[in-house]
């Protein structure tokens, strides 16, 4: 075995790697803000389910699965394109299939539901960062993406708890379209997206990766930090299979992304943030929110070798393979050289907290 790969196999298993998301990242909405200057700015009318009634379930990762109520009660289903949030949820998927009980007390709520003229506002304690447009590589240029309860219409039949993404036919979109504004105080000054995206309406979530190959659903979640392509509209998606608007998403688990490139201002003029840490969501009709995601610049993230704007395995494999071949790009160090040392400081990369 040539010595490079001996030592690329030594330290790989010396590292204890792990090809997953760090568990340190966490993108998510980090607190909801109640009031700013001593004036409020998270307010009702919420919707009187409790489900949907309390401000604070809009942090954290939307949940994945969700039980009805009658008629088609049963085991906790995935939430999909197709099939939104509203009654029962969890956001762990390891309580898919189990029987989630009403009215539990320690249950996690859904999200917040907003009457027409209420609103909420959240702070992330990293700012969102003006990503790059990169071509359409990773992000498009989106910065933040904001989860709703929308689902695609579906004129393929009912789909059931285990039935194939396939069985689903798009037609149209059940949105409840909301105000997206972002700021750099919770007092504002505001700014919301030039191009017309809204909360609550493209693109349904959906957290789950069904395998075409196979014909069945996975265990594995999409990409809550991937934005789906904002250049699609509902005519891109309508007569699609499930599995063809899946192919759409590109392995994003959906939202409406924003991008602090392409803002109005509070005139309507146009405007751009280098950076936002709040968001707020208007009731301009009334609608759901269930979750708010930083969209990670690669750039800032090292380990991301093959610019894919997630650090996984394919990083590795792509680091090992310009080391083993002395390609310069493999001197992750900049040193000039290639050499062990390069290794290390990539395993240092790969196995630490970014995105």
């Amino acid at each position: 075995m040539d010595l490079k790969m001996i030592v690329v196999a030594c330290a790989v298993g010396a590292s204890s790697v792990v090809f997953a998301q760090s568990s340190d990242a966490d993108p998510f909405a980090d607190r909801v803000v109640m009031e700013a200057d001593g004036v409020p700015v998270t307010f009702g009318p919420f919707h009187p389910n409790t489900l949907w009634s309390d401000p604070q379930a809009v942090l954290g990762q939307p949940n994945v699965v969700e039980i009805d109520d009658s008629p088609f009660n049963g085991p906790a289903r995935r939430v999909t394109m197709f099939w939104a949030l509203w009654f029962h949820g969890s956001p762990d998927p390891a309580d898919l299939g189990a029987t989630l009980t009403a009215g539990a007390s320690d249950r996690p709520k859904n999200g917040l539901g907003l009457g027409i003229g209420g609103q909420v506002v959240v702070e992330f304690d990293d700012p969102i960062e003006n990503n790059p447009d990169d071509g359409g590589a990773f992000h498009w240029g989106v910065d933040l993406i904001v989860h709703g309860n929308s689902f695609f219409g579906n004129t393929g039949g009912f789909l059931g708890a285990g039935d194939p993404l396939g069985a689903g036919v798009v037609s149209g979109v059940f949105a409840e379209p909301m105000e997206i504004a972002v700021a750099q105080s919770a007092a504002g000054p505001w700014f919301t997206p030039a191009d017309g995206v809204a909360a609550d309406a493209l693109f349904p979530s959906h957290p789950w990766r069904f395998d075409a190959g196979a014909n069945e659903w996975t265990l594995e979640l999409n990409d809550w930090t991937k934005p789906v392509d904002p250049s699609l509209t509902i005519a891109d998606f309508n007569g699609l299979s499930g599995v063809q608007a899946q192919d759409l998403y590109d392995g994003s688990a959906g939202g409406a992304g924003v991008d602090l490139s392409r803002l109005l201002d509070e005139e309507g003029e146009p405007a751009t943030l280098e950076w936002a840490r709040f968001v707020r969501i208007r009731g301009t009709s009334a609608g759901e929110i269930t979750g708010f995601v930083d969209v990670a610049n690669p750039a800032t993230c090292p380990a991301d070798f093959d610019g894919s704007g997630v650090v996984n395995i394919s990083d590795l494999f792509a680091f090992i393979a310009a080391f083993t071949t002395d390609n310069g790009n493999a001197d992750f160090d900049g040193s000039g050289v290639v050499n062990i040392s390069d290794l290390f400081a990539f395993i240092t990369a790969f196995t630490g907290s970014c995105p």
